[in-house]
């Protein structure tokens, strides 16, 4: 009998040490797949069908951005998880036929809260917005809808 407790009491202390050890096998290499997204966006593309000529210098575009200079914008995304976007939009009035008016609003901010899962972005706040990521540098709106919407927007890691 005094020969089966020496063994039973080093298994006994050798479960304990093991159950006790760390549990966490996290890396502290390893970044959070939200990380990726978080921090600023500048506006690099919106996306517009039928092309349009507002610069009036003979090219239609479908990139709005080429066409108007005073558009900009840059998203923030937080890691509280809050967001905000501030900067000037597009304004879209119609004209006639496929020609649009196209000019841009005066510079607003939007804030709310964020959540990333499946490469997908989801702003909600004053706007609720969906954008999906690319390339771990493009974060893309996409909607297309023909004028007076928007094809897409599209976004930039900073």
């Amino acid at each position: 009998m005094k020969k089966l407790i020496l063994p039973i009491v080093f298994i006994f202390v050798n479960l304990l040490f093991i159950s006790c050890s760390s549990d966490s096998s996290e890396d502290s290499n390893n970044v959070s797949p939200s990380a990726e997204v978080m921090g600023s966006w500048a506006l690099a593309e919106i996306n517009i069908n039928p092309p349009q000529d507002v610069n009036e210098d003979g090219t239609a575009s479908t990139n709005v951005l080429n066409e108007l200079s005073c558009l900009n914008s840059t998203l923030l995304l937080n890691n509280d998880f809050t967001w905000s976007l501030s900067g000037t939009d597009l304004n879209v009035q119609f004209i006639t036929g496929n020609l649009y008016n196209l000019t841009c609003k005066p510079t607003s901010s939007l804030v709310g809260t964020w959540g990333f899962s499946n490469n997908t972005v989801i702003l909600t706040g004053n706007i609720d917005i969906t954008l999906q990521l690319s390339n771990g540098n493009t974060l893309t709106n996409l909607q297309n809808l023909d004028l007076p919407d928007v094809q897409s927007v599209v976004y930039v890691k900073l």
